[in-house]
């Protein structure tokens, strides 16, 4: 009867010492997904009686890695083209934080401007899964949400991601 004590005890022990290395492995080591996605949106300007809205696309290129238990990093590039001008940025580590004041991972936009030869702020991007879908709050005023068709769409991805956080009005 001893005997079979001491074992339950070394089971249990073993047991313990694996479930502590999956909890630290968990936190450690990400699930890494491969990015390269092309989502037609639309620009559109957050001013009340504003009803602005251009085509544009979102382009993301990286690596996405999610955490089991700590905030996703993405590490690549986001390009933003509307009409005539494009922006194609290196965006710097975004560390996106699951927060309950959004319906997505937000983060700084933080980017490396190459032109310029220095780093700066567009404003927030908040994203569902890997770039699924995408809400881009700029510094201006101007707002992106990709996939959209039109403004209606547009606002409603907006109000879904961002939780109405993001908008003024």
């Amino acid at each position: 009867m001893e005997g079979n004590v001491k074992v339950s005890v070394k089971k249990a022990f073993y047991l313990i010492i694996i479930v502590i290395f999956l909890a630290a492995a968990a936190y450690i080591v990400p699930l890494p997904l491969k990015v390269n996605t092309s989502l037609q949106g639309i620009q559109w300007e957050n001013e009340s009686g504003s009803l602005l809205a251009e085509k544009c696309t979102v382009k993301a290129e990286g690596w996405y890695y999610f955490y089991l238990l700590k905030d996703d990093i993405f590490k690549g590039s986001i390009r933003i083209s509307c009409s005539n001008k494009s922006q194609n940025n290196d965006a710097l580590e975004l560390t996106f934080c699951n927060t309950s004041q959004y319906g997505g991972k937000s983060a700084q936009f933080w980017i490396y401007n190459k032109e310029e030869n220095r780093v700066e702020t567009l404003g927030e991007i908040v994203v569902q899964g890997a770039f699924k879908s995408v809400l881009i709050s700029s510094n201006e005023g101007g707002m992106v949400s990709a996939p959209a068709e039109n403004r209606d769409e547009a606002v409603a991805l907006a109000l879904e991601l961002g939780d109405g956080e993001l908008l003024n009005n």
